[in-house]
């Protein structure tokens, strides 16, 4: 809609936010002024995130798929500072509009949930964690090709979260079905 381009046209986006929250993870060095520095440019890059995510309910309402990313985006940077109560709140709304516009037919739905068991592993909610992986896995079967690598990712994820149970031949099977996957 050409209202939507004009408001985000001089506005940060949600993807200019994330390329610079990568930067500053590459730069970490847990050293003095540097670590100071992420601090400080995390805080900016949430600030920015907030900025878009308001600027895009805005234009398109609270229930569209950029909403949902944006709050995928902050659900992201809370949980690399372990904010874990803000990072769920963020996931949880991106779940609940990729599921209302989506259903279960689109991946996006998939990166939510295994961005909740995440979450949840960080919580040590292993049974949480195991079921939102599980119905990721699931749903990525349904609707992306075999082998995908957001799948392998899942697997991968998974596999890390059985390794902190000390459930290693399931761990195994995991992060072997991943590697296999990234591989083809």
């Amino acid at each position: 809609c050409e209202r939507g381009q004009d408001v985000e046209q001089g506005l940060p986006s949600v993807l200019e936010a994330g390329r610079a929250a990568a930067v500053v993870e590459r730069t970490v060095d847990g050293g003095g002024a540097r670590l100071a520095s992420s601090v400080r440019k995390r805080e900016e890059h949430r600030e920015l995130l907030r900025q878009a995510l308001a600027t895009q309910e805005r234009v398109y309402g609270n229930e569209h798929p950029r909403v949902a990313f944006a709050h995928n985006e902050l659900g992201n940077v809370a949980l690399r500072s372990d904010e874990l109560d803000e990072a769920e709140r963020s996931f949880g709304r991106a779940l609940a509009i990729y599921r209302k516009v989506y259903d279960r037919k689109n991946y996006r739905v998939g990166v939510a949930l295994v961005n909740l068991a995440g979450v949840a592993a960080a919580r040590k909610d292993y049974h949480a964690a195991d079921r939102l992986f599980g119905e990721a896995i699931a749903l990525y079967a349904d609707v992306l090709p075999a082998n995908h690598q957001n799948t392998a990712i899942a697997h991968v994820r998974w596999g890390r979260t059985l390794i902190d149970q000390q459930r290693y031949p399931e761990a195994e099977a995991h992060l072997l079905e991943g590697h296999r996957m990234l591989k083809e």
